[in-house]
């Protein structure tokens, strides 16, 4: 993924991101998806300044774009025990706000369970992804037919993706 940072000629910082990788097109769409999602929902408002705006997104040329605003801030290269505390506060909130109970099904342990064991184990010497397959099969026998708490999450949570103002909030 090729990431690029510039400003418009009103001085708001842009970020265009672009791939052409299976993979990278994928994540692209979920991402303008999500923002779009984010900024959407009156219920998020208070969410959605935390948030880039989507500005354009599409797919040319086997390649996927995503223009978007970039969050006022600095980033971080290390989170300080008071910026955990606020981190984990407003993860805290928005996954009370995105909160939803649902029964897991097929299509659950599809993507959760069997889609996942199977894009690891072959990576993994014979034996290992034996277990591991097990390990998947036991996981979704025990969770199937539950009725459990979803939530939204952030997918690549990191200090290097964390931006903070200046007084660090």
């Amino acid at each position: 993924m090729v990431v690029t940072r510039a400003y418009d000629d009103e001085g708001v910082g842009l970020v265009e991101k672009q791939s052409s990788t299976p993979d990278g097109v994928k994540r692209l769409h979920a991402e303008a998806y999500h923002l779009r999602a984010i900024t959407a929902r009156d219920d998020l408002s208070n969410f959605a300044r935390l948030v880039p705006t989507v500005l354009s997104a599409g797919f040319e040329n086997g390649t996927s774009r995503l223009m978007q605003s970039s969050v006022p801030g600095s980033g971080v290269t290390t989170l300080t025990a008071d910026m955990q505390v606020t981190l984990a506060r407003c993860i805290g909130e928005f996954h009370a706000a995105t909160t939803e109970r649902a029964v897991v099904g097929p299509t659950e342990i599809r993507c959760w369970i069997t889609d996942r064991v199977a894009s690891i184990t072959p990576m993994l010497p014979r034996s290992d992804a034996a277990l591991l397959r097990a390990l998947g099969r036991e996981l979704a026998d025990d969770v199937t037919g539950r009725t459990v708490s979803l939530s939204w999450i952030h997918g690549d949570l990191s200090p290097a993706n964390v931006v903070v103002s200046p007084d660090a909030t």
